[in-house]
């Protein structure tokens, strides 16, 4: 068996130098148009050197003249094809090709016959040396194998691995790669990354570019990583965006300490325990139910066909971040209060996440370990953009359902986060102080919990204090 894998991978390294060889001499015919006078020129030269050798050679040493400037001619025409075909060689040759296949071959990246894939042709791609595709034949190695042993092809060839399809040629494949420090570890935030489109959010830089999140598409952004990875400034950097845009932004803040005053000075409405949460909740689904009653009267499928026809009376996009999350959606609970409350507010946000994204609801979560505990399997399905920073394989497996987030962020790069689509991006840096442009107002949260739009119905002052005395009666009566 040893012996066949030998003889087969001899084989595919002679076929890779004919292959390069023709590589080569494509490009030079690529390189110079050949007409027939410049072969009829080269026969020429060829007799002409024939001839040549053979005057000489019959002049010395008579008849036997003849074979010998035959055989002279026959080994500087050899030569000079050998020659020719080194330079072709070289000319369709992949500098480092050599090594990169030996790379692979030490990784494991091989077929049944234990041939590993040989590298074809490297491109740079916007002329960055650093962003890479690079093409290789390989047989016996499907695309799915490919794209499974990606991370083991990052790590033999030390480069990220940004995507991985079939190429135009049979038993080819491209592979995107980059380099590792093609990345900037920081990225400081500023307005100026807030894109012109609503409903889109700058996520951070990937080598090809900026990646967005489009809440009308992907309404739930889950952020995940373990502490000291970013999470925190990653998810409070997509707040900002929405506050920008003079969204309605809730935010449950377990740990009262994230979000500070300058948060509630530009607008935000903050709770910090269920029974705050629960509220909030409560009076969510109630606008949530108003809107969709409001949209489907006036005959409108979503807020945006709703604005587009009433711009002078717009309903305002809702964001809901829940920080720290494993705290909030956790029923695991001894205390039959507790667990009731988070209990309604679970339910209540599988509702929001199923029903709420046409008329305007999206959510951001963020916390260390998204386990099935924590993320119900409707909500999870409704989390449709998740961003995994530094984390173990189980974290990896529980947000991505695979462990690259492990292998491919380092745990030394704050911001650094592998997406569910495969991209690694660095997120921006964000200060709270970067809020202080913005201008102040008094929450429009508040207002929205309590009275909605007007839609139906205005809340008096007098339903508000009883509905408060109500909150506090039931607050006391679980005391």
């Amino acid at each position: 068996m040893n012996a066949n894998k030998n003889e087969l991978q001899h084989n595919t390294m002679l076929h890779y130098y004919i292959g390069t060889t023709i590589n080569g001499i494509k490009q030079m015919a690529g390189a110079v148009s050949f007409c027939p006078l410049q072969i009829i020129a080269a026969v020429v030269m060829a007799w002409l050197l024939y001839s040549v050798l053979d005057l000489k050679a019959t002049a010395s040493i008579g008849e036997i003249g003849h074979s010998m400037a035959a055989v002279q001619t026959v080994s500087l025409l050899v030569l000079a094809v050998t020659v020719a075909l080194i330079g072709c060689y070289y000319k369709g040759s992949v500098p480092g090709a050599k090594r990169i296949y030996q790379d692979l071959l030490r990784g494991g990246v091989v077929n049944s016959a234990g041939e590993a894939p040989l590298l074809l042709k490297k491109e740079a791609i916007n002329g960055k040396a650093g962003n890479c595709l690079l093409t290789f034949k390989s047989t016996g190695i499907p695309l799915e194998r490919w794209q499974d042993l990606s991370p083991i092809i990052a790590a033999s060839l030390g480069l990220y691995i940004v995507e991985i399809k079939e190429g135009n040629a049979p038993y080819t494949y491209t592979v995107h790669t980059v380099a590792n420090e093609c990345l900037p570890t920081k990225i400081d935030w500023s307005p100026d990354i807030i894109p012109t489109d609503q409903t889109k959010f700058a996520l951070g830089e990937a080598v090809t570019g900026t990646v967005y999140a489009d809440i009308q598409n992907d309404p739930g952004i889950l952020t995940a990583s373990a502490t000291g990875g970013g999470k925190t400034m990653e998810t409070k950097g997509i707040a900002a965006q929405a506050l920008w845009r003079d969204y309605i932004l809730i935010v449950a803040d377990y740990k009262y300490v994230e979000y500070g005053g300058i948060w509630s000075s530009k607008g935000t409405y903050i709770v910090h325990d269920d029974d705050g949460l629960l509220w909030v909740m409560q009076q969510l689904i109630e606008r949530l139910h108003d809107r969709r009653d409001w949209l489907a009267e006036h005959d409108c499928r979503n807020i945006d066909d709703y604005n587009a026809k009433y711009p002078e009376n717009k309903l305002h996009r809702v964001m809901l971040l829940i920080d720290e999350a494993a705290i909030a959606l956790d029923t695991r609970t001894n205390n039959k209060a507790k667990k009731a409350a988070r209990q309604q507010i679970v339910e209540a946000i599988n509702e929001l996440a199923c029903t709420g994204r046409f008329v305007g609801f999206s959510f951001l979560v963020s916390l260390q370990r998204p386990s099935a505990e924590v993320l119900s399997g409707e909500l999870r399905n409704n989390l449709t953009i998740r961003l995994v920073g530094k984390s173990d394989a189980n974290l990896s497996m529980l947000a991505l359902d695979n462990a690259d987030a492990s292998k491919l962020i380092p745990n030394d790069t704050p911001g650094r986060f592998l997406t569910n689509e495969g991209q690694i991006l660095q997120g921006y840096y964000f200060l709270d102080t970067m809020l202080r442009d913005l201008p102040d107002k008094k929450s429009p949260a508040w207002t929205f919990l309590m009275n909605g739009e007007g839609l139906y119905h205005q809340t008096t002052m007098e339903e508000i204090i009883n509905k408060n005395n109500d909150k506090g009666e039931s607050n006391n009566e679980k005391c």
